[in-house]
């Protein structure tokens, strides 16, 4: 009844946030499992903290003494959880999650949340949560959520729970990293794996140790399992954060650093541990058809018309052909011969098909260094001219034409 009020405006001016630490942390202490009665008691607290910030002036309970809210939300942090795999643990903290943590989430923005930020982020709770409850889980696969889902509050409270963590500073985010990728869950949690990752890849010693960690290889294969199918859907909010993390990759693989030894053995130690062959095709595969409007590449016989994708995508695109292309020479030429046959679609003067001539050139003289170069120079330039208008039928282009 008192959290039906709250959610209506109604709260005491008297409520004060170390009385209700002190009756919560009587119920916890008594360690019940799906306990209901705490779970009411946290979802008042929520709802009273919420409508606290529309009163003026604000009530005791959003603007404590600075102590007395982070001793709060510390005890919040410490509380008893109850986590079994089976269907009434899961109704329980269906209802309970989404209180607790949007209950962190209001106390951050309450005066002296940056004091209640400091102890998220070294908690070990919330270090147990991410990797269990977020990562590791066959049971909460979808908290997250892809982009292109129903919008979902508690999915977006944990997303800024996240981000406002991983801005503290880079230590938590390459923690979280080690976390996210540690467990190889990409392919069957991406909903919860992928935010995390685009959350902590923020700067270079962050994609570096997720190259290391084995990310390149882990959103290949997510590419080759899943890529063709997004692309058809035209679920582009899902296949770009994929691509742009894998184009940070390639900008880091890619980067030869001749004057730092680490950074050198660092990048040839994960582009050694990237086993490019075992999704090699499809992932050209998805590419080709991701690079169609900017290849003037033609779509499958009989088919429907092609999905375009944004230009942020086909920009990402380009850069993880140029890495293809540079670890591997079997993409390398795949991608050569793609071009070359239909540059005929592309732009018909300018530096495109300079480029292009130049690499017609360095693959008559089979010289595959020099092929290499011409090849970026093409693609580079066919990103900066942008998607062109391809013509309709026509067989498909592709990894698998090259036998």
């Amino acid at each position: 009844l008192c959290a039906w009020c709250a959610r209506r405006g109604a709260v005491s001016p008297s409520l004060r946030v170390e009385e209700l630490q002190d009756l919560y942390a009587l119920q916890d202490g008594h360690r019940f499992e799906c306990d209901e009665t705490k779970r009411e008691m946290l979802s008042f607290w929520h709802a009273a903290t919420r409508a606290s910030f529309a009163c003026v002036p604000p009530p005791p309970l959003v603007a404590p003494p600075p102590q007395a809210l982070s001793a709060a939300f510390h005890r919040l942090l410490d509380s008893f959880v109850s986590l079994r795999p089976n269907e009434r643990f899961l109704e329980y903290n269906r209802a309970f999650l989404p209180s607790f943590y949007g209950l962190l989430r209001e106390m951050l923005d309450c005066p002296g949340g940056d004091d209640c930020l400091r102890v998220l982020v070294p908690h070990r709770n919330w270090e147990w949560a991410i990797k269990y409850v977020i990562v590791d889980t066959a049971e909460y696969v979808q908290l997250l959520q892809t982009p292109d889902q129903e919008p979902d509050p508690f999915a977006h409270t944990l997303r800024s729970l996240l981000r406002s963590s991983a801005g503290v500073n880079a230590d938590w985010r390459l923690r979280t990293l080690g976390v996210a990728l540690s467990s190889n869950k990409l392919l069957t949690n991406r909903a919860n794996v992928l935010p995390l990752l685009v959350i902590c890849m923020a700067g270079e010693e962050e994609v570096a140790t997720a190259c290391e960690r084995g990310a390149t290889a882990q959103l290949c294969a997510c590419l080759d399992a899943c890529g063709a199918a997004l692309y058809e859907d035209a679920r582009w909010e899902t296949l770009l954060p994929i691509m742009a993390l894998l184009a940070k990759c390639a900008g880091w693989l890619r980067h030869r650093t001749s004057d730092d030894a680490r950074a050198e053995a660092r990048r040839l130690t994960a582009l050694g541990a990237w086993d490019v062959a075992a999704t090699r095709d499809q992932v050209l595969h998805v590419l080709f058809l991701l690079l169609r409007p900017s290849l003037g590449l033609p779509p499958a016989q009989g088919s429907r018309p092609s999905p375009v994708p944004p230009p942020t995508l086909q920009a990402a695109s380009f850069d993880v052909a140029g890495l293809l292309a540079a670890v591997d020479d079997s993409c390398a030429q795949t991608i050569t011969s793609a071009l070359l046959r239909n540059r005929a679609r592309l732009a018909p003067a300018g530096p495109l098909q300079a480029a292009l001539n130049a690499l017609e050139r360095a693959s008559a003289a089979s010289a595959a260094s020099g092929r290499l170069a011409e090849l970026e120079a093409v693609l580079e330039a066919a990103k900066l001219v942008g998607p062109l208008a391809g013509e309709e039928g026509g067989a498909p282009v592709g990894p698998a034409e090259e036998g």
